[in-house]
């Protein structure tokens, strides 16, 4: 065979490398081929276990197929990968370094041996590439060079099926580890889950339990405060007004206490009908003033003319509001200033906003509004009294509408403005 013919030979090599990836194809062909490019009888590829001190193959041309394992410094193979060498020998029963005993169990005797390291990437030995014939005249340099290539290309095979078991390896370890990680979550969401449920049953009950005796002190400081039952000193009726304030106070939270449980548990149910936005707010305002005024503050209502009604369940839709509208008033200052909006959206929603001229949010504070038992204005000179469940409770009904709502403020002292979304109503 011609230097050029061994040289398409290699090419055919280089081009089964690029699109074949099983180093069981691979190896095969590279000993066929590198046997007819060198004119051999045969050829074998051993590779290296150094985890076994060994070096062996399962891959020839022209030898049984059996598996062959050898020690990793034994024979001309050995020698390769202790010193790295490409190694041409044209009488191997002259060389110290051939073991016989291949050939005792095949009945062939070896005259030729051209072996050639196979390196990996970083210059690693991980096996020998090598041809055998037992005709004389040995091999050539140009043998010699494409054994080496050969072996170049069975390093690279040999390397990349490491690289994809070592992924597939880690793969399987990985989804392992997400698919226990996973069954633990799933447990543990399990525990949470009936904890909540727990929780918000207690809550529920604990509720009804409060509200029957409270309403009673409620309606018998209502009577007292009238003078049903004669007329009352001065401190009395202040004492009095005292009771029926703070009542009122613990009733509010037992309400919204109670309306956060239904939602966690799901058994708010919510009576969507098509509201007049308008007029719904209007009547709200008219409502509101007056907690306004006590204050010297202007309420204010802009709706956009355009707008017609919004999707919502009415006495869940006044509680947003009230919750917002109040909390703006509560937080303004005397002299100040609430507006209360609404606009349509280009994507069939409807936002409502409540913007005031009060002593704003700070940015750090910004996420914490709308969590359970928050007042971040607490201790800030702010004597107003809150649950600190009105935002929370109002983020949970919108959000049961399908709407949003988020909080804007330029800064503290800069005042804030609460906006929410609602479905409009298809006209």
């Amino acid at each position: 065979m011609g230097v050029v013919e061994k040289l398409v030979a290699l090419l055919e090599v280089g081009k089964a490398l690029s699109t074949e990836r099983g180093v069981d194809r691979l190896l095969p062909l590279i000993c066929r081929e590198a046997t007819k490019v060198c004119e051999a009888d045969r050829s074998s590829c051993f590779l290296v276990d150094r985890e076994r001190g060994e070096l062996w193959t399962t891959v020839a041309e022209g030898l049984e197929g059996n598996e062959i394992r050898i020690p990793l410094t034994a024979g001309i193979a050995g020698h390769v990968v202790q010193t790295g060498e490409v190694v041409s020998i044209p009488d191997a029963y002259a060389d110290p370094r051939f073991n016989p005993e291949s050939d005792k169990r095949t009945g062939y005797r070896t005259r030729n041996i051209l072996a050639a390291p196979m390196r990996d990437s970083a210059g690693e030995v991980l096996g020998v590439l090598q041809v055998l014939n037992k005709l004389q005249g040995g091999f050539t340099a140009t043998d010699a060079e494409i054994v080496v290539a050969m072996g170049g290309q069975a390093a690279i095979a040999v390397e990349n099926a490491q690289l994809i078991a070592a992924l597939n390896q880690y793969s399987q370890r990985l989804e392992q580890r997400v698919s226990e990680r996973t069954q633990e979550l799933q447990a543990v969401n399990q525990r949470i889950h009936e904890a909540s449920r727990e929780k918000s049953r207690f809550i529920a009950n604990m509720s009804h339990e409060l509200r029957a005796p409270l309403n009673s002190i409620l309606g018998f400081s209502d009577v007292l405060i009238e003078r049903a039952f004669g007329e009352l000193n001065d401190k009395q009726a202040h004492y009095l007004k005292n009771i029926h304030e703070s009542g009122r106070h613990l009733l509010q939270l037992i309400n919204d206490i109670l309306d956060i449980s239904k939602v966690e548990a799901g058994k708010i149910d919510l009576h969507i009908e098509s509201l007049s936005l308008s007029r719904v707010l209007e009547d709200f305002i008219m409502i509101m003033r007056g907690q306004a005024m006590k204050k010297k503050i202007a309420l204010t209502l802009e709706v956009d003319p355009r707008l017609r009604s919004v999707r919502a369940d009415p006495v869940r839709f006044k509680q947003i509001m009230f919750n917002l509208v109040n909390n703006a008033v509560k937080f303004t200052p005397e002299g100040g200033g609430v507006t209360v909006s609404a606009r349509p959206r280009a994507d069939g929603m409807v936002a409502i906003a409540v913007r005031d001229t009060g002593i704003g949010v700070a940015a750090e504070d910004l996420d914490k509004l709308f969590a359970e038992f928050v007042q971040i204005h607490k201790g800030a000179g702010v004597t107003a009294e809150g649950t600190g469940l009105g935002l929370a409770l109002s983020k949970r009904l919108v959000e049961l509408h399908g709407g949003t709502i988020w909080v804007e403020s330029p800064g503290k002292d800069q005042g804030s403005t609460f906006t929410f979304t609602l479905p409009a109503a298809v006209m």
